[in-house]
């Protein structure tokens, strides 16, 4: 039996089968070829947010359109296409 870090279910998805914005924000991070220094660079943060962020299943809605923002990708991608 292995201990799966609640916070960062691997298939994306929380108990209640909701997205992980955590997860998806990861992903779209990725996709888009940036690293979470390239990404807290671009929004005025340091590296350790972004990777408390992304273990994160919910989020602030302007923290949320900022990172949408960067990433030049759709608030509902994000919370339901990664």
């Amino acid at each position: 039996m292995t201990d799966a870090d609640p916070a960062a279910p691997p298939d994306g998805k929380d108990s209640d089968s909701l997205p992980h914005i955590g997860f998806n924000v990861r992903h779209a991070r990725e996709a888009a070829g940036m690293s979470q220094a390239d990404l807290a660079q671009r929004l005025g943060l340091n590296q350790s947010s972004i990777a408390r962020m992304e273990r994160a299943a919910v989020w602030d809605t302007d923290r949320l359109l900022q990172v949408a923002r960067v990433l030049d990708i759709n608030v509902a991608e994000l919370l339901y296409n990664f």
